[in-house]
């Protein structure tokens, strides 16, 4: 595994969410960094943005049943089409089901490293 691939995995342990937007790698919570591992991201930065999309961005569903009102669930689907999920949840809640809201995971991040 390359030092970028390393580097991913490293803030996916610690709960650091990694994201490419544009030229800026997005960072989520940033609070958690470093300053050791904020250094490793900008020197990495080019290596990681290219291995970022493929590897971190996957829907996730978030929705509501009538058995928990007011509480949400979220639940991503790896390898499933929108449409097989979103089939499922129907197929398992019916009735039940009372709102359903599609995202794309990790959130999309308001900070970055420039």
């Amino acid at each position: 595994m390359n030092i970028a691939a390393e580097l991913i995995e490293q803030c996916t342990r610690q709960g650091i969410h990694l994201s490419p937007n544009g030229s800026k790698l997005h960072v989520v919570p940033v609070a958690k960094l470093t300053p050791e591992l904020r250094a490793a991201l900008i020197q990495h930065k080019p290596e990681i943005m290219r291995l970022l999309p493929a590897r971190h961005h996957r829907p996730v569903f978030e929705f509501q049943i009538s058995d928990f009102p007011g509480r949400h669930i979220l639940l991503g689907i790896p390898g499933e089409t929108l449409e097989q999920a979103h089939s499922g949840l129907h197929d398992r809640y019916g009735s039940r089901l009372l709102d359903v809201a599609l995202y794309e995971y990790p959130p999309k991040p308001r900070g970055g490293l420039h």
